[in-house]
């Protein structure tokens, strides 16, 4: 280790985090461990800049394992709002892999790629864009961005620890949208959703389209074609194999039952049994002629207000429409009903439609700025059902889930909570965004005016101990003249006391004087 550089590799078990959440457990305690661990990160972004040596310590990531991955895992079960900060402040670091200059980046705003090495390959990306695959991964339509290279400082994030939990399903299991903002949970996700997320997604529900629309093709008047006969009972048999799924991961799955869209995926199957039961029983012929048969009823009240529908079409029409005969308010009430109307039609079409229209604009700006992490959330328990398929082997598939997760992010970024995608998310969003963005060029400013401010009062320093050094020098001068001076006149006094005050004096040497 070189002189003035402090390397903090955390391999050491348990670390400073683990103790600091299993045993002490005190919040302050671990806010500081988090603090001190993104300080290190951020040093290590820093280290070797001009060739400057630095005394902070700084995150030692080649030597970091699965170890480190399981302690953050710790730190999102036991406290999730420190976890939430910690990893958007840990962000993804800056490596020495070079990163192409510019790429056309994708909706998400980062191009993520496993890899199980850090820094041996440091063409890693160049080497992808010869072969095509980077290609692939770029949107032809977005404008060309710079970018840099990043790595997640988490080994292992996509894959399984040695007890065989996850980062992603620790994340699923709080429950928490929050948690889904950071660079480095959206770098994960990302991943796991193009590599074999989306396959595995769409594998079932491509299959029981092509069916539905092989159906609808070869139905004809006749309703036992055979042809369609076959698909719906394809469709029953596939009906039955999600059916089992959804069981098997009820078994599997921790909480499953309290997500809502697994109630509406065994909603779906349900209906699947319903609407083939339907079509093999004939019922939707009994259905159909039972509306027949009511056509054709004459005892139902269709006039005036006689019936409810009848009443709310002609509320409509009064306050909406204003499709009215003023000679309709006649009668023995025509001064309250005309005034009623009236109020109705203020307070209806002029203030209850505007305070919906507040309501609903104010739902759409909160449901808009929060959209982004709720679907990564979402995209995030897709996964984790998949992943629960898998055996211990597949868990431990380093193919699949590689040590490192490479991502190319625009140049500057990285760090901090995620913007999400291009699209446009609400005002509300955008306000939140410029007010964020001028408060980093605030601090920026700030954090330049502090290194002058430093600066100038080293400066300072360095002059003031100058002088004060050489006022130092002249007051020892002075202290030994006037030492020498004390003692010549010592020496003086003594010859004058053994002279007797009589014969001829003789100067004294060093005083100049007789």
């Amino acid at each position: 280790m070189m002189e003035g550089v402090v390397c903090v590799d955390f391999v050491e078990q348990p670390s400073m985090l683990n103790t600091a959440i299993m045993r002490s457990k005190d919040v302050n305690g671990v806010q500081t461990i988090a603090d001190f661990f993104v300080a290190t990160a951020r040093s290590t972004e820093t280290k070797g800049d001009a060739g400057r040596m630095l005394s902070k310590p700084f995150l030692n990531i080649p030597k970091l394992g699965s170890a480190f991955t399981a302690d953050v895992i710790l730190l999102i079960k036991h406290f999730p709002s420190i976890a939430s900060a910690f990893l958007d402040n840990l962000g993804l670091v800056r490596t020495r892999v070079g990163a192409p200059a510019e790429i056309q980046l994708p909706s998400s705003r980062m191009i993520v790629m496993g890899a199980n090495t850090l820094n041996i390959n440091r063409n890693l990306w160049a080497d992808m864009r010869e072969s095509g695959e980077l290609a692939k991964l770029q949107d032809a339509n977005a404008a060309p961005t710079l970018t840099e290279a990043r790595v997640v400082p988490l080994p292992r994030a996509a894959g399984f620890v040695n007890d065989g939990s996850s980062l992603l399903e620790t994340l699923v299991d709080t429950g928490d949208a929050e948690l889904f903002g950071s660079f480095i949970v959206r770098a994960v996700i990302q991943y796991k959703w193009q590599t074999s997320g989306l396959r595995q997604f769409l594998c079932g529900k491509d299959v029981a389209q092509l069916l539905g629309a092989a159906d609808n093709s070869s139905n004809s008047n006749n309703g036992s074609d055979v042809v369609s006969v076959v698909i719906m009972v394809v469709l029953g048999v596939l009906a039955g194999v999600d059916m089992l799924q959804e069981v098997r991961q009820s078994r599997l799955v921790h909480g499953y039952w309290l997500d809502f869209w697994n109630w509406l995926d065994v909603t779906n199957v349900v209906l699947v049994f319903v609407v083939l039961g339907t079509y093999f029983a004939g019922i939707v012929a009994g259905w159909t002629s039972f509306r027949l048969l009511l056509r054709d009823d004459t005892t139902l009240l269709v006039e005036g207000l006689g019936d409810p529908a009848n009443g709310l079409l002609l509320m409509f029409n009064l306050l909406l429409l204003a499709d009215f005969d003023l000679d309709t308010f006649d009668g023995d009430y025509v001064v309250l009903l005309r005034i009623l109307f009236v109020i109705s039609m203020v307070l209806v079409p002029v203030v209850l439609l505007n305070l919906l229209i507040a309501l609903m604009s104010d739902s759409y700006e909160r449901i808009q700025d929060r959209a982004d992490i709720e679907f990564q959330l979402l995209r995030a328990r897709i996964l984790r059902e998949q992943d629960a398929w898998l055996t211990l082997e597949g868990k431990m598939d380093a193919r699949r889930f590689p040590m490192w997760l490479h991502v190319l992010v625009p140049k500057g970024s990285g760090v901090g909570r995620d913007g999400g995608s291009v699209q446009w998310q609400g005002v509300l969003h955008a306000l939140k965004k410029e007010v964020a963005d001028k408060v980093e060029g605030v601090e920026r400013k700030m954090g330049g005016v502090e290194g002058k401010v430093e600066g100038m009062e080293t400066g300072f320093s360095k002059r003031l101990d100058a002088k004060v050094g050489g006022v130092d020098e002249r007051v020892k001068s002075l202290e030994e003249k006037v030492d020498r001076t004390l003692e010549l006149l010592q020496q003086l006094l003594a010859r004058g006391r053994g002279d007797g005050g009589g014969g001829q004096e003789e100067p004294v040497q060093g005083m100049g004087f007789t």
